[in-house]
């Protein structure tokens, strides 16, 4: 159970009358309301004692890992009711905190967080904790949908196309996108008779019209679907002010289906292999609470866990590089060079920019008792309110600096604001562990000014990391080497400085409020002139850190493609019967984050399944023949 603090005492003897009536009502509304938030009964029951203890036979197919292609591959495969699925989670369910959205970042480094450390890099995360930067990915139900911050984005049509891959291209994307969205406003791009809950966070508590008239200042008008560069504001997985995560949106409505299995706390270490001929899967080594057992698979084992934890299991298995293998003394199933060794990562430089106290077009007054109250209160008894937002994050410009009549964007800028003396600030950079001086300087700054946060992305990166086993315990968190900006033309870090470059003259634009980009008084850098060139690389160095984005661990290629790791239909190379269906089978990072991409590839990773083993289903998600003429 979550502590509740700050409790105090009062003695409501003397208190009488209509007033104290009044009162109670208030009291016994605000109990009622809060109970209500994050209820575990909206999620599906959990087996995990029935698999202990009764449970002897096989099922059809068993997932791993419930984040967003497991819940929505769940959902489709156990629709006609024909075959028995098994979904196997890691985490628990989704805890109170998780429902409510302004309170995402507390998420990061709890129990729900899988926290993966990644090892020092010299060109990033330089001014953190020990130098040490981490991934959050979601450790629940619902995987990071559960614990990120809400945006909802379907990538552009160019991440689908890149690849010769038709069945994973943009046309078939994002119609399987379409269908799986609800959206309930009028709107012709969107779905509205899906499961995936959508809506616009609309947050008024910030310089929103500051932003659009300085990005329009420059050029930059609001996005349309047919257009990538400019400026938009993002749907998030929102539904009346709570968030919906993905097993809200996909175990919800399966959740008394007889032929649905959900285990909670049950983390797969190996896919079970047997080759008296061929290699097949025929099911996995999981421990549940502890407890270690081995679940069969009739049919097939599908790894739904995410870029980072699906190749560890592949490596477990004996699936990859085979002399690094046996140097673990682990046995080589499956000679696969490539598990683990494509990495992508979302780069993220921050820029803080102080505003002008007398700031015309934002908010000017001090953050207060009164403001927390007055929240509190009114998410508690009608969801609404800034507790509902997550700041100013769905405001994001795709801009392509430096380069003129660009498609492709280079960089994403997305943005937080902070008022006067902000009591959000602090847990929100405690959130990103920079080193304790650049904290106490921020907050310092802000007992004067308003804050805003321009978060520049690295859109395409052309570095590539690396994990391994982890060297103390095969089993533990993987080790993790990001090589961050270490492509041999410099490309990344020439992109994610035409990105500061684009800030700065954003902010020279915004002389009416007194713009200002901080000093943070850096430690590192403090050798160097404010603003210089080598001031600019050592901010970089100092202050970029990833976010909570990774694929391509697993990536695809044809049967023929010794570099790859599953085929195109995702079924991993040499082995049958054992897939990867989530965003570690992509050949590049999307622009936005895998939320969206992981439904849709666990969606079409369903109708995929269901037509190799129903002969009388046919998929409409297909690409259609070339026409001969």
């Amino acid at each position: 159970m979550e502590g509740i603090y700050g409790l105090v005492q009062y003695d409501f003897t003397p208190f009488r009358g209509p007033l104290a009536n009044a009162f109670l009502v208030l009291l016994n509304a605000l109990f009622f309301k809060i109970k209500l938030i994050g209820v575990h009964d909206v999620y599906p029951k959990d087996h995990s004692e029935f698999l202990l203890e009764d449970y002897d036979d096989n099922f059809d197919f068993v997932i791993v890992g419930a984040g967003s292609a497991g819940c929505s591959l769940a959902n489709r495969l156990t629709e006609d009711g024909q075959w028995s699925v098994l979904l196997l989670e890691a985490g628990d369910y989704p805890s109170v905190t998780t429902t409510v959205p302004a309170f995402h970042k507390t998420l990061v480094g709890s129990a729900e967080d899988w926290s993966f450390r990644l090892e020092k890099d010299e060109h990033a995360c330089n001014s953190f904790e020990n130098q040490i930067c981490t991934i959050s990915r979601g450790k629940v139900l619902g995987g990071t949908s559960s614990i990120n911050d809400l945006i909802y984005t379907r990538g552009a049509t160019f991440d689908y196309d890149k690849g010769d891959y038709p069945a994973w291209g943009s046309n078939i994307s994002y119609a399987i996108l379409k269908k799986l969205e609800k959206y309930q406003e009028p709107d012709d791009f969107y779905g509205h008779e899906g499961l995936i809950q959508l809506e616009y966070a609309n947050f008024t508590d910030a310089p929103k019209e500051l932003l659009t008239m300085t990005y329009e200042s420059l050029g930059y008008s609001r996005m349309l679907p047919s257009r990538n560069i400019g400026f938009e504001e993002h749907l998030v997985t929102r539904y009346r002010g709570e968030r919906f995560n993905m097993a809200r949106n996909f175990l919800t409505p399966i959740k008394n289906r007889p032929n649905f299995y959900f285990s909670k706390n049950s983390e797969v270490f190996a896919v079970g292999l047997a080759e008296p001929v061929d290699k097949r899967a025929i099911g996995v080594n999981v421990s549940i609470r502890g407890e270690h057992l081995f679940i069969k698979a009739k049919k097939e084992v599908i790894l739904t866990a995410g870029a980072i934890n699906n190749a560890k299991i592949l490596l477990l298995s004996g699936i990859g590089p085979k002399d690094y293998l046996e140097s673990k003394g682990i046995k080589p199933y499956v000679d696969i060079k490539n598990v683990g060794k494509n990495l992508h990562f979302h780069l993220v430089v921050p820029l803080y920019v102080a505003l002008d106290p007398c700031c015309s077009t934002c908010n000017r007054e001090f953050s207060t008792e009164d403001d927390l109250v007055r929240d509190t209160f009114n998410y508690i008894l009608y969801r609404y309110g800034n507790f509902s937002q997550t700041n100013l994050n769905e405001f994001t410009a795709y801009v392509a600096p430096n380069l003129e009549k660009a498609y492709v964007p280079t960089v994403a800028i997305s943005h937080q604001f902070f008022k006067i003396n902000d009591r959000y600030l602090e847990p929100w950079i405690d959130s990103i562990k920079y080193d304790p001086k650049i904290i106490q300087s921020l907050v310092k700054h802000n007992k004067e000014r308003a804050i805003i946060v321009f978060l520049v992305k690295l859109l395409h990166p052309k570095s590539r990391g690396e994990l391994y086993l982890n060297d103390t315990y095969h089993m533990g968190n993987p080790t993790i080497i990001p090589k961050f900006m270490s492509d041999p033309a410099n490309e990344d870090y020439n992109v994610l400085l035409s990105g500061f470059d684009f800030v700065t003259n954003l902010t020279d634009s915004m002389k009416e409020e007194q713009a200002e980009f901080l000093d943070l008084n850096i430690p590192n850098c403090r050798n160097y002139r404010f603003c210089t060139p080598a001031y600019v690389k050592c901010y970089i160095q100092n202050m970029a850190y990833p976010n909570n984005d990774v694929t391509s661990s697993t990536f695809m290629g044809p049967e023929c493609d010794d570099t790859a790791v599953v085929k195109e239909d995702l079924e991993v190379h040499g082995v049958r019967c054992l897939r990867v269906a989530d965003s570690s089978a992509m050949n590049n990072i999307p622009i936005g984050n895998t939320i969206a991409t992981d439904a849709m590839i666990g969606f079409q990773m369903g109708e995929i399944l269901q037509e190799k083993w129903d002969k009388d289903f046919h998929s409409v998600y297909k690409p259609h023949p070339y026409e001969i003429p």
